[in-house]
Formats: structure tokens, C-alpha cells, sequence
């Protein structure tokens, strides 16, 4: 029998751009009501799709994820790995996006990178282990983005691990300027 996927009905809340009770927070501390927070026990990541992605942008363009961030959890690194959700060139028209790997975290790497509360801009880049080549990469349609939470052990119901408020993705020119209405506009997880 296969798994009913579970959504998380939190992920709704980092729709859009960050509301204001959000960007009031003065305080780095866990906020259910406010923010995307991981279940402890299911899935750790979410597919977030870009409606107002710039007509022909492509993967390369993505330079930055920035997330806000209103509690960065215990565990190190918190965000384990960002994937950009592609489309290749040959794929055909609705076909599901590819994964491919372009932010990698390591232990202490985002202790100076990751504002909280606030927002942070995560580096992205292709590297030969992103696992798709470099010239499908740079032609590929960028769809959205997929965020990997730590999946470590936690004792509660998910307090330990981050709560994230809002998602964009920085654009490199030519669509630079469209970047700062590129918002999350839709979202998925599915439990594995």
C-alpha cells in the first residue's frame, strides 16, 4: 500500500511576502502561529513553486534562497540542503520537476549567514555533485525551489527545528528586477 501524502498545513503561512506580526518579531524564538514549522516525525522539506517566476528564467539565475527566519532551531546545521526545482530543456510541458542540488549545509556554516529574526540570503550554486550537468543546468526552466530541514533527532513535536516564515529567490539580471515580487505562491510536502 502506498502512503496518503500529509500535508502540513502550516506551510501556507510562507505564502506570500512576510506579514506583518512577522517582521514585528524582535525576538528569535519558536512561532507555530506565524511561521512553517517541520513535523518531528514527518516530512522534513517543502516544494515551494514560484507563480511569478519571470517568463524564461532559468536556474543559473537563482543566486540566493532568502528565507525568514523567526527561530533556527537546536540542530546544526538547520537547513540541511536547498534544491532547485527544474524543468530541463527537452522535458516536456507539465512534466514534474527535477531536483538538483545547489546549497549544501554543514555544521556551524549558517551560524553567521542565518538572521534571526529576519531574513537571510542562502548562496546558491551549481556544483558537479548537484546531480545534473552544467549545460542542462544553465538551460533548464526554473519552476521553485525544494528546503531540507535537519533531519536529526528531536524530543518534542518539531520546537527544535526551524520556523520559517517567508521564501523568495534572488534573481540574477536580466530578471533582477522581477526578483523582488518573486514570492512563494504555492507549496507542498509529501512524507517519503
Amino acid at each position: 500500500m502506498v502512503p496518503t501524502p500529509q500535508i502540513d498545513a502550516s506551510l501556507s503561512l510562507m505564502l506570500g511576502p512576510p506579514k506583518r506580526p512577522v517582521k514585528a518579531a524582535g525576538v528569535c524564538r519558536p512561532s507555530p502561529k506565524l511561521a512553517w514549522n517541520p513535523s518531528a516525525t514527518g516530512a522534513r522539506y517543502a516544494d515551494v513553486y514560484f507563480a511569478s517566476a519571470p517568463e524564461g528564467a532559468t536556474a543559473p539565475q537563482a543566486t540566493a534562497l532568502v528565507l525568514w527566519v523567526l527561530y533556527g532551531g537546536t540542530l546544526d546545521p538547520p537547513i540541511a540542503s536547498v534544491q532547485l526545482l527544474v524543468r530541463p530543456l527537452e522535458a516536456r510541458s507539465g512534466s514534474n520537476p527535477q531536483p538538483v542540488t545547489v546549497f549544501s549545509g554543514r555544521p556551524g556554516q549558517l551560524s553567521g549567514l542565518l538572521r534571526c529574526p529576519g531574513d537571510s540570503a542562502l548562496p546558491l550554486a551549481w556544483t558537479a555533485s548537484s546531480g545534473m550537468t552544467r549545460s542542462r543546468f544553465r538551460s533548464a526552466a526554473l519552476v521553485g525551489v525544494r528546503i531540507h530541514v535537519n533531519n536529526g533527532s528531536v524530543a518534542g513535536p518539531g520546537a527544535e527545528l526551524p520556523h520559517i516564515a517567508a521564501v523568495g529567490l534572488q534573481l540574477s539580471p536580466p530578471q533582477q528586477e522581477a526578483a523582488a515580487a518573486l514570492e512563494a505562491t504555492a507549496l507542498e510536502a509529501t512524507d517519503e
